[in-house]
């Protein structure tokens, strides 16, 4: 499966964030295939299942509820076991890594473990956008 991943043109760009390896890169392009065609990060968001519910009654409208769990859940699970890994990994080697310390961030803000988590795969998957659409390859 890597020796297929690692010919795309997207495998580079991926493994260059801290944390990814060659299995965790080519999960990633297995479940989400061409990243490329995608127009923007709320169409990646919403396939994975990572975007918000939004609740409407009346007057209100709540943006802020659950994720939604609509998309592709083996995709959701490998960018949460990813983030996972560089959390830990960055809380050990690297302390000055984005997603580690947007996850402190969120911390602070009082959220559950999982729900920082599930902040910092959408986080890791704009990411990966950026990069994947820039053509740059980046150290996160």
């Amino acid at each position: 499966m890597i020796t297929f991943a690692k010919r795309t043109k997207n495998f580079d760009k991926i493994t260059s964030i801290f944390g990814i390896a060659d299995w965790s890169a080519s999960l990633i392009i297995a479940e989400l295939k061409d990243i490329t065609r995608f127009d923007n990060i709320k169409q990646i968001n919403a396939s994975c299942g990572l975007d918000p519910t939004i609740i409407q009654s009346g007057k209100s409208i709540n943006y802020h509820g659950p994720i939604s769990k609509r998309g592709n859940r083996y995709a959701r699970k490998i960018l949460f076991n990813c983030s996972r890994n560089i959390i830990t990994l960055s809380a050990k080697l690297d302390k000055e890594n984005s997603i580690y310390i947007y996850y402190q961030k969120k911390k602070q803000e009082g959220k559950h473990y999982y729900a920082c988590l599930t902040a910092c795969s959408t986080k890791l998957i704009r990411i990966i956008y950026a990069i994947c659409m820039n053509d740059s390859q980046t150290q996160y």
